[in-house]
């Protein structure tokens, strides 16, 4: 797949990730069905830092997971989009670094 391809389909994933979690009633933001689940709050960490932390793999390669940093609580929806939006803005300015080989290919 072509990079330009691949970021097309990146900024629709995090538009869909984005309207996706508007939909949640503030009320569920701290809401979990058992123990080990994760919160809303979590899981839009969890689904930020993973966006990031992959695009660090792809382009450097040396990246290390930090498991509390990628599973901390976020205690709003309006602190969760905008820590989904800066690792979304850090994963394509990796992504931006790539070398473009074969770029006339389709």
């Amino acid at each position: 797949m072509r990079l330009d391809r691949f970021m097309a389909y990146f900024e629709k994933n995090h538009r869909v990730t984005v309207e996706t979690c508007r939909l949640l009633p503030p009320e569920h933001w701290q809401w979990k069905p058992t123990a080990s689940i994760y919160t809303a709050g979590q899981l839009l960490c969890h689904i930020a830092y993973s966006q990031r932390a992959m695009t660090e793999w792809a382009t450097h390669a040396n990246f290390e997971w930090r498991f509390k940093e990628a599973t901390r609580a976020i205690d709003s929806l309006e602190k969760g989009l905008i820590y989904l939006d800066e690792c979304h803005a850090q994963a394509v300015e990796l992504y931006g670094t790539l070398a473009r080989p074969n770029s006339r290919r389709r």
